[in-house]
């Protein structure tokens, strides 16, 4: 988490009814395993999994937990993979825990009996780390990388918690967001588009009965269309090239043009590929143009289906041997598997393939290329 959003704080306001409900299950617990746990201190604590001692309501506390762990990911543009296991830290006078580090992404912590003009907050190995202010009923989110301690409790007062861990992942990126990523580094985009796929596909058909020879270029054992006229009737694919137009002169003028260059991309040409099981394209670039691309019309998101495969370029091996420089990177290429409606850009230049499609179906998609016009 960013430095200045370190730690994401909540009151849930149904604590004080949990405990009264759940506290004399916790005394019991606590008369038979009085310094229980599986940690080097001497607090009690209680697995929703220990099978030897009177559970409390587990299942309620995942159930909301499981909520509010989920806002928080919505909150950072995570996305939530679910929750270890729970439990619950009993401190009466003395007790404490020792510096440590739990597995999960996030640790969350609920504190259900707190009272701050006595009890000590969660503290941190770090000294830059400051603990927050908290209040009972309080929930506290942070990483799971922080190293982090409870002080013994100094009063008589019981302290009573409950803690998980719970794993999250970057979202991937949904609807008209342009996203870079950067391969070499060499920037490739995609979107994901909000067109009438099925349609595409009949128009795609059409074409290729219409030209069932095509052309042969970089495809093996599939179909590759001749160059396709702007002016068809097929209504979905100059939509389409509405919004490859649209989106790449996004690209162009966000990463390429200085302030007053008012160029702009065209799409020089584009045609249709339909690749049957067994159908690939072999290495190759697309000279003359500035960016090119490919739209997936039909597809699955699989590797099998024929997965667009990027690869460095030989020219820095050569230089990097001519030079006696070593070799650092990791790969020499990089897979996108194919994702019906999404859109792909790259640079012309970038050498490319697409892997043989593995399965039943046909792969379908529109390639194209984009010029400058001064």
């Amino acid at each position: 988490m960013a430095s200045e959003s370190k730690f994401y704080q909540k009151n849930l306001s149904w604590t004080p009814n949990f405990v009264q409900k759940n506290i004399d299950i916790i005394e019991r617990n606590y008369e038979k395993f009085p310094s229980r746990n599986r940690w080097n201190c001497n607090c009690h604590v209680i697995h929703d999994n220990d099978l030897d001692a009177e559970p409390i309501d587990f299942e309620f506390l995942r159930s909301e937990y499981e909520n509010q762990a989920i806002l928080f990911c919505e909150s950072r543009g995570l996305k939530f993979k679910g929750l270890g296991p729970i439990w619950y830290n009993y401190y009466k006078s003395g007790q404490y825990q020792e510096p440590h580090v739990h597995e999960g992404s996030y640790t969350f912590i609920h504190y259900m009996i707190f009272d701050n003009s006595q009890h000590s907050s969660t503290k941190f190995t770090d000294d830059s780390i400051e603990s927050p202010k908290i209040n009972q009923g309080d929930i506290l989110i942070f990483d799971g990388e922080l190293e982090h301690y409870v002080p013994a409790n100094s009063c008589t007062s019981p302290r009573l918690t409950v803690a998980f861990t719970f794993d999250a992942e970057p979202m991937v990126p949904k609807g008209n967001e342009i996203n870079t990523e950067n391969i070499f580094p060499t920037s490739v985009w995609w979107v994901d588009l909000d067109l009438n796929n099925d349609a595409l596909a009949e128009e795609c058909y059409q074409i290729q009965s219409r030209e069932p020879k095509g052309r042969v270029c970089s495809t093996r054992n599939g179909y590759q269309s001749n160059d396709l006229d702007f002016s068809v009737n097929q209504k979905n694919l100059l939509k389409l090239i509405q919004e490859i137009t649209k989106v790449s002169n996004a690209i162009f003028q966000s990463e390429y043009l200085e302030e007053g260059d008012r160029r702009k991309l065209y799409v020089q040409n584009y045609w249709v590929n339909i690749n049957p099981k067994g159908g690939s394209h072999i290495r190759h670039t697309h000279p003359g143009a500035f960016i090119s691309g490919v739209y997936y019309v039909k597809c699955v998101s699989d590797l099998d289906h024929g997965s667009i495969r990027f690869w460095r370029s030989e020219w820095e091996d050569f230089i990097l041997l001519q030079n006696n420089l070593p070799n650092k990177f990791d790969r020499d290429d990089c897979i996108y598997h194919p994702v019906q409606g999404r859109l792909l850009l790259f640079p012309s230049h970038l050498p490319h393939s697409v892997d043989r499609n593995e399965l039943d179906s046909d792969r379908i998609a529109v390639s194209f290329n984009l010029k400058i016009r001064e």
